[in-house]
């Protein structure tokens, strides 16, 4: 899905320090990357190692102590309101159905209502919701709750999706469905995706490419083109030989990172 040779972001040379009030520390430091178009770049690396930091500088919620982030050749430097951002975290407001909330940044966006009703129907519709878009977030089972998350960010079209470890709360067989239900979408789509986790099988299954973290200050120390062919089938994938080998290579890069973190 990457378009070669068009950059939809941009890291260059890339500080970030956060200073608390007690305590100065650098978040990340030295970091080059681009991300093609339509690419789907998978990010990994022990906690506390700027993983997060990195979603943040795309979004424009924080901008960078040196350096400059470019968003389609142009720097970020307000919020980047053409990129859709999926936390960990439910942020589903409580008090209103799943439809409402997923109506809620278009009615931000002053879209008419007509609009705005075809536009969640569809998109409910395409997370796998029809039909339960009456439900509050406390009728919802997590899987569900993940997918409503998701019809909201996609509900505004926005180019590129930031996920930061989106399924990681959900047991296995969720969190399969959902890495399928992403894939499906993203090829469907053809959105960029930066997708942070701390699943290294998920990383290597999803991704474009594979960017592996390692702390003290946080820094990119490997990049790992996945060439495994789409679409495909995760559980499949999983028995093949050059995954075996790929997760091999990238864990003797990752492990000795979690280690210095413990």
């Amino acid at each position: 899905m990457a378009v070669a040779g068009v950059p939809q972001l941009e890291y260059k040379s890339i500080r970030h320090q956060f200073v608390d009030g007690t305590r100065d520390f650098v978040a990340v430091d030295g970091i080059e990357l681009s991300v093609r178009q339509g690419e789907f770049l998978c990010i990994i690396g022990p906690s506390g190692c700027g993983k997060s930091t990195l979603l943040n500088l795309a979004a424009g919620l924080i901008h960078p102590t040196q350096g400059t982030v470019l968003y389609r050749g142009s720097r970020v430097q307000g919020l980047n309101t053409d990129v859709g951002y999926v936390t960990q975290r439910d942020t589903l407001l409580p008090w209103r159905t799943a439809a409402r909330n997923v109506s809620l940044p278009l009615e931000v966006q002053g879209v008419p209502r007509a609009e705005r009703e075809e536009r969640v129907e569809k998109v409910l519709e395409l997370v796998g919701l029809t039909g339960r878009g009456n439900r509050y977030p406390s009728q919802l089972s997590g899987g569900m709750m993940k997918r409503a998350a998701l019809a909201q960010i996609l509900v505004y079209e926005p180019t590129t999706l930031l996920m930061d470890e989106p399924f990681g709360a959900l047991d296995a067989q969720l969190r399969m469905g959902l890495q399928r239900e992403l894939l499906d979408i993203w090829g469907r789509k053809g959105q960029t995706v930066l997708f942070v986790t701390h699943d290294l099988e998920e990383a290597i299954l999803m991704g474009d490419r594979v960017v592996v973290f390692g702390t003290n200050p946080g820094r990119i120390i490997h990049v790992e083109d996945v060439q495994f062919e789409r679409p495909r089938d995760l559980v499949r994938l999983r028995g093949d030989p050059r995954f075996t080998s790929t997760w091999e290579r990238l864990w003797s890069l990752l492990a000795p990172q979690i280690k210095e973190k413990e």
